[in-house]
């Protein structure tokens, strides 16, 4: 192999990384409701708490 990557190599950007997190994080989720049923109330209060404040900070960290 003329051009073989190690992984140390690998760069992603911040959009396809985001993309990445977003899609394990539903996998993850959907593997984890499946086998344990749904989540405690308030872990799942918590959970959209914390998706909430994560997507205002997204908002807030846009430039206008």
């Amino acid at each position: 192999m003329a051009d073989s990557a190690r992984l140390d190599d690998i760069q992603i950007d911040r959009v396809h990384g985001g993309a990445i997190r977003r899609e394990i994080g539903e996998r993850l989720r959907r593997a984890l409701d499946a086998e344990l049923g749904p989540a405690p109330l308030r872990l799942r209060a918590l959970l959209e708490r914390l998706a909430a404040e994560d997507l205002g900070a997204k908002h807030r960290s846009r430039p206008s």
